[in-house]
């Protein structure tokens, strides 16, 4: 008489290699898609990424394009615009940290977490703003040392100071725990924009890099919602390239 012991041994192993070679496997093993690892000129020029591979001029990054439905296909609606090499952030939807990072593990040009320090949020639905705690925090971890410098609505003072503490146990383990790292990093400077009555195109922020102007747009019942108009000037050529993202928005006239 056979002993049941062997059967249920033999039993398992049928078991793991059937789900290891059949279709199923995608269930239980994601298999890596290979263009959303190193063949980023691939990923970048189908749509994703509007400018020069060469040089970082001036160009637009979909870091992601997704509404509120839960698309697995979509990452949260985020962007950075590139100046002269410097990124600028707009909107913070869900997972764009690491899709800054895959550009990075790529060597993408001046993709370093470290980098994400200016941004810039269109209006406050969860769907843009979700992955903002992410954005004050992991740039940090990763040896950010300068306060994240934030632009947006009315509100984002607000929504920023109880991220911050909701995360001040976390905060303050990093700051005095065993391994302490910078006490920059994770600050914030907010600068809520102040609408413009006329709707006029308004400056919010200029460095040697860019200009960067707010105008307010008709997003439902948002009483602030903001476009941006980003004017970069070619340190080489002195031309101006200018970048407008609308943010979420409907027709004007």
């Amino acid at each position: 008489q056979l002993s049941m012991v062997p059967l249920i041994v033999i039993l398992m192993v049928g078991i793991i290699a059937a789900v290891l070679i059949s279709p199923i496997r995608k269930v239980w093993v994601p298999p890596v898609r290979p263009q959303l690892r190193c063949n980023m000129h691939n990923v970048l020029s189908n749509s994703y990424y509007y400018g020069s591979f060469s040089s970082m001029d001036a160009g637009v990054l979909m870091l992601g394009t997704g509404t509120p439905n839960a698309n697995p296909d979509r990452y949260g609606p985020s962007l950075v615009v590139f100046a002269n090499d410097q990124p600028y952030l707009v909107d913070a939807g869900a997972g764009l940290v690491r899709r800054f990072a895959l550009s990075q593990s790529c060597d993408f040009n001046n993709m370093r977490l470290q980098a994400l320090n200016i941004a810039f949020i269109t209006h406050l639905h969860s769907d843009h703003t979700i992955g903002l705690p992410d954005v004050l925090l992991s740039p940090w971890v990763l040896e950010r040392d300068k306060p994240l410098q934030l632009y947006g609505p009315l509100g984002l003072g607000n929504m920023t100071k109880y991220i911050s503490a909701a995360y001040s146990e976390d905060i303050q383990v990093r700051l005095n725990g065993l391994e302490p790292i910078n006490t920059g990093g994770y600050l914030t400077n907010v600068n809520e924009i102040q609408p413009d009555e006329f709707g006029e195109l308004q400056k919010v922020y200029s460095d040697e890099n860019v200009t960067v102007k707010a105008f307010k747009v008709d997003h439902g019942s948002w009483k602030y919602a903001f476009g941006y108009v980003f004017a970069i000037v070619n340190r080489k050529s002195g031309l101006t390239t200018n970048i407008v993202i609308s943010g979420d928005t409907t027709y004007s006239q």
